[in-house]
């Protein structure tokens, strides 16, 4: 059971589903891979438990297994890799970390429990400790293109964006995947080569097996490569999958940018309408109402009610100003 750590996600999730608010990773959430399974009938019947109470997110059940495999082989790699992923389930990380270098010190060549140490390492924010672990595994595993995409996070993280490009190209070329696809993209914009990621893009759009998190991502990347027309139409897909506030919000925002006001005033309507809750919609309602509409009232109200759902946030201010005969 291993995961793919990527910055776009902003979480680290298992290979094979991403989006751009995913939920925290769960270590159970996909099979594991060749290099850690064992065919059924060669592998310990304590490995089979735990494995089993992964996959049903029992972490208890998993830890007490892996470790009665541990009490009599304390240095198997498999189930020293195994706790490190039950353990994580529980939210121990330090024990998972240890867990997993453990697996590694047994086997060097776990690529399991590299990825999914790397990912923790990411995800705390250990950038040169995750480029560490993963080069010279990488080296011995060319063909992982897991083990290429975590490199890719930790070094795009790190702003080696043409590095992370070279990466995720690799992972590409080991084994096409949404993951690698949408991080080869945004490392592209991040290296400042947009009009190289748009049409990696537009190919991901045209795939009508796409997720709706999938589609909303590539559709924040195309706003970002500043093609506004391909974003609107991504947020169109992704509506039309799953009508939520925050997709009508941020269709709207492609919107004005291709001056299409009236369509974006009636995004920001459509998202706040869905959810009253959502602050971002009342802002950008706020912002149409003075700054297209110059209707000051109407975007008092507006920010009024940012404030009021988004204390937090710059909505008060933005009233304040306009109250006080300022632009927000």
């Amino acid at each position: 059971m291993n995961k793919v750590a990527l910055s776009l996600i902003a979480v680290a999730l298992c290979a094979g589903g991403c989006g751009p608010s995913a939920p925290p990773h769960n270590p159970a959430d996909n099979e594991p891979p060749p290099s850690v399974d064992a065919p059924a009938e060669q592998e310990p019947a304590a490995i089979s438990k735990g494995k089993a109470a992964l996959e049903a997110r029992d972490f208890a059940t998993a830890r007490a297994a892996f470790e009665s495999v541990l009490a009599r082989s304390p240095n198997d790699p498999v189930a020293l890799h195994y706790l490190g992923v039950a353990l994580e389930g529980l939210g121990d990380t330090a024990g998972a970390e240890k867990n997993y270098r453990a697996a590694l010190a047994a086997n060097p060549n776990l690529a399991d429990a590299a990825v999914n140490l790397s990912a923790l390492l990411i995800s705390s924010n250990r950038l040169d400790d995750a480029i560490t672990l993963l080069r010279p595994v990488v080296a011995r595993s060319p063909r992982d293109p897991m083990l290429h995409i975590n490199l890719a996070v930790a070094l795009l993280q790190s702003k080696d964006a043409e590095g992370a490009i070279k990466e995720y190209k690799a992972a590409l070329a080991a084994g096409d995947s949404p993951v690698a696809r949408l991080g080869l993209a945004e490392a592209l914009v991040a290296a400042g080569h947009p009009s190289d990621a748009v049409p990696l893009l537009q190919k991901m759009l045209a795939d009508p097996a796409s997720s709706v998190e999938v589609v909303a991502t590539v559709a924040d990347l195309l706003r970002r490569c500043e093609s506004y027309a391909d974003c609107v139409a991504a947020y169109d897909k992704a509506i039309a999958m799953k009508p939520a506030a925050e997709l009508y919000a941020e269709r709207g925002v492609c919107r004005r940018s291709l001056k299409d006001h009236a369509g974006a005033k009636a995004d920001y309507q459509k998202a706040v309408e869905i959810d009253s809750s959502y602050g971002p919609g009342w802002y950008l309602l706020g912002q149409h109402l003075w700054a297209i509409e110059k209707k000051k009232a109407e975007a008092i109200k507006a920010f009024d009610q940012c404030a009021k759902v988004a204390p937090q946030s710059k909505c008060k201010a933005a009233a304040d100003a306009l109250r006080a005969g300022k632009n927000p």
